[in-house]
């Protein structure tokens, strides 16, 4: 997190992932919200816009459902999670087929199979 110029309250939040080894998911730098992380970050490979809609998908998951599907207790937990883990919706509270559908769609893992992958990229 890198702080304004003027006070704590004009804070701005900067994004930093470099792999050092995809497989093994470490990394040099890190900062920012793990769990709203693209599966192809991770990886270490390239993207494009395709994270955002992602992005998108984990922020209506946690609107709807009070926290966000990945989460692990701990940081490494929750990256290995969005890799491999399937994306699974509880029971309550009770949300319509077409925004699940929706979210299906936007957190698809594979981001060429993602949901308006080929009109954002």
């Amino acid at each position: 997190m890198k702080w304004g110029t003027k006070s704590p309250r004009c804070m701005r939040h900067e994004l930093i992932a470099e792999p050092t080894n995809a497989s093994s998911m470490s990394f040099v730098a890190f900062v920012g919200t793990h769990e709203y992380l693209a599966p192809e970050i991770i990886k270490g490979g390239g993207h494009g816009s395709a994270v955002d809609w992602w992005t998108f998908g984990i922020f209506l998951y946690e609107l709807l459902f009070g926290k966000t599907p990945f989460k692990g207790s701990e940081n490494r937990a929750t990256l290995f999670y969005v890799v491999g883990q399937p994306l699974q919706f509880p029971e309550s509270p009770v949300v319509s087929f077409s925004a699940r559908d929706l979210i299906r769609g936007l957190l698809v893992k594979e981001p060429q199979h993602r949901l308006a992958y080929k009109r954002s990229n």
